[in-house]
């Protein structure tokens, strides 16, 4: 099954955010020094962290914010906190939203990366990694060679506003 395959498939079952968003949220506080963020990274294996202030999420550091907002502008992340290199306001989305909404958001806003709320609670982060994970793997091989986020968002915009021929 190739990916527009696969991603109706999707668009036909309703898939929530929740059926593929990873529950295992690694987070930082505003006050931190960026490298120790970068070493809950580096151990957690992911490209991002969540920020908080008071369990509230102000922001998201990736590991392009670290190297071109931090490194690459010559600051020592050592003494760096994550507050001054962070994205913010951060985009969020329920658990229970429709995938192809989460995808749409994802890629409107040109980030690859949504935290999950369900009220005040942080629940999970959404990445364009788990969307590839739902595609089978020769197909997600290449698809995670290329410009996965928008590759991905506009093959299951343009899925949702055609109907799937039967």
């Amino acid at each position: 099954m190739g990916i527009k395959e696969t991603i109706k498939k999707q668009v036909a079952v309703k898939t929530k955010v929740v059926d593929i968003m990873n529950k295992n949220v690694i987070s930082s506080e505003e006050n931190e020094p960026v490298s120790v963020a970068a070493q809950k990274m580096l151990d957690s294996d992911v490209g991002s962290i969540l920020v908080l202030n008071r369990k509230a999420i102000s922001g998201i550091l990736t590991d392009r914010d670290i190297a071109v907002r931090c490194v690459a502008q010559n600051h020592d992340p050592r003494k760096c906190l994550v507050s001054a290199h962070m994205s913010s306001p951060v985009i969020k989305i329920s658990p229970s939203s429709d995938l192809l909404d989460a995808a749409t958001l994802m890629a409107e806003n040109h980030i690859k990366r949504l935290p999950v709320v369900e009220g005040s609670k942080i629940v999970g982060v959404l990445s364009f990694s788990d969307f590839a994970n739902v595609i089978n793997p020769p197909v997600r091989d290449v698809v995670m060679g290329v410009d996965a986020a928008r590759q991905v968002a506009k093959m299951i915009i343009k899925a949702r506003t055609k109907p799937a021929k039967e």
